[in-house]
């Protein structure tokens, strides 16, 4: 993006008096604003739910995509026309935008790496990690967060040193970073984001590979990696598509601007004395390509993102929250996505649909407001989770814990209206299929073997010991080592 700012400017910088007094509105500058207003609007209930799943690399892909389209949208509204001598001269505004600009040109690649990066993970069956350790957990998240946030960070303080100008301003387009024609802005700013796509283009082969090797034992994987098919497949689907729109046009920029390094480095001829000055740039009703991908990569997100079961349920939340399911009672009937019962979803719905109706009665009819008791059962893919709450709070499941307590109902403390929009929806699976057919018996002694009560079948279950691997786990999790098939003699085929 900066280098065809670069570019661009650099062939068309000098402001000419317009041709004639009259300065037509385009007919760009009206589609561009009303495209890209529902680009970044649709995109943020898929933001909310990514970010209440604490999904941080998909979070942040949609994040940026907002701040592009939302700069898309209102660019247009500021500088339609090439009357250059009436406009406002973007100071302060284009400074946070040429930073968007420069920051998003390796941010947008990098989110998508790390989603890829993240799959390819979940199909490695040679070291698969059942119950990640916290320390492994923290790792994996300061991981995201510092490729998706940090990393663009630094490129926008990098970008100073190259910045030939303070910024441009196109007209339709907006605020455009320059960039020095040299080979310091080729080794600081426009190899990076070339580099960055193709590491997120090397984890999707990756993925492809091990998704063809594995594809009979496809839905075992996920099962036992905390996710589902229909959200791997579409974390996948709008990273392959990032992946392929983005990967030509990136080696073709990066080309163009290579072929255009013509000036040696100085500091000194970078930020010559009239650097602060913005250069004003007519177009004549013509916009950038890039800014018609941001907004269609904006409507691709949604159609991935915001389209599925777990959206759907979301939206229908939402409507709940503000009492429409009074109205339209279907809104209390949650789509198939999961195995969560649906009394729990309507029992939510009622519960918070009530309360908003409270709030908007007149007097103290708000504290009069009935509150249904809630299951602790949340809307996810998993029939029961390891955890001690939601161990303690599955009295709806069909399968029991090994020797887990059961409580009638749990409580839950009172949260701000933030807090419950943007509240974690649980969705922890089981990491080991830790159930039976029936209650088992309770077995006497820490170290006692499981098969001594386990009737015939195959089982699995957990138990406390001192001996010194049981610290081992703590540390590293519960991690597969190998991987073991056996022949079935009958359908002659292989099972995992």
């Amino acid at each position: 993006m900066a280098m065809v700012s670069a570019l661009y400017g650099r062939a068309t910088a000098s402001p000419l008096p317009p041709a004639s007094p009259q300065y037509p509105l385009y007919t760009n500058a009206i589609i561009l604003p009303i495209l890209a207003f529902p680009s970044w609007v649709l995109c943020i209930l898929p933001l909310i739910w990514h970010f209440s799943q604490r999904n941080i690399a998909a979070w942040s892909q949609i994040c940026w995509i907002i701040l592009f389209n939302f700069c898309n949208f209102i660019n247009p509204l500021i500088w339609p026309r090439d009357n250059t001598s009436e406009w406002y001269d973007g100071r302060g505004l284009c400074d946070i935008e040429v930073r968007i600009f420069i920051s998003g040109g390796v941010a947008l690649p990098a989110c998508t790496a790390m989603i890829m990066r993240k799959l390819a993970k979940v199909m490695d069956t040679s070291n698969l990690t059942m119950i990640p350790s916290r320390n492994r957990v923290r790792y994996e998240k300061t991981l995201e967060i510092f490729w998706c946030w940090g990393y663009p960070a630094i490129m926008s303080i990098l970008y100073y040193i190259v910045q030939s100008r303070r910024y441009y301003i196109f007209a339709i387009s907006g605020c455009n970073a320059p960039l020095s024609l040299s080979w310091v802005s080729v080794v600081l700013m426009a190899m990076w984001p070339l580099i960055t796509i193709v590491v997120g283009a090397l984890y999707a082969g990756l993925l492809v590979y091990r998704l063809f090797r594995y594809r009979r034992e496809f839905i075992t994987i996920l099962s036992a990696q905390n996710t589902t098919k229909s959200r791997f497949i579409r974390l996948f689907v709008m990273s392959a598509i990032v992946i392929l729109a983005s990967l030509p046009y990136t080696i073709w920029i990066t080309w163009l601007f290579v072929r255009n390094v013509n000036d040696s480095y100085s500091w000194s001829k970078t930020h010559a004395p009239d650097w602060n000055q913005p250069v004003l740039i007519p177009t004549k009703g013509e916009v950038r390509l890039d800014k018609w991908g941001q907004i269609a990569t904006g409507y691709v997100a949604f159609l991935v993102y915001g389209t599925g079961n777990d959206a759907y349920n979301t939206y229908k939340r939402a409507l709940c929250f503000f009492g429409l399911g009074k109205i339209f009672p279907s809104l209390y009937e949650e789509s198939n996505s999961s195995s969560s019962p649906s009394s729990s979803f309507r029992s939510w719905c009622s519960t918070h649909g009530s309360k908003a109706l409270g709030l908007l009665s007149k007097g103290s009819s708000a504290t009069n407001t009935s509150h249904t008791q809630s299951s602790c059962t949340e809307h996810d893919s998993a029939p029961f989770s390891l955890t001690s709450d939601s161990a303690a709070c599955q009295a709806g499941s069909t399968h029991e814990l090994v020797e887990s307590p059961r409580h009638a109902h749990c409580s839950r403390p009172t949260r701000s209206l933030f807090g419950r929009i943007f509240a974690r929806r649980h969705n922890e699976h089981p990491a080991l299929p830790l159930y039976t057919r029936g209650r088992s018996q309770s077995t006497n002694g820490g170290d006692r073997s499981p098969t001594d009560t386990v009737p015939s079948g195959v089982h699995a279950r957990a138990w406390a010991s001192d001996s010194p691997a049981a610290s081992r786990l703590r540390e590293d999790g519960v991690c597969i080592t190998q991987e073991l098939r056996q022949q079935d003699s009958l359908t002659d085929k292989q099972k995992w």
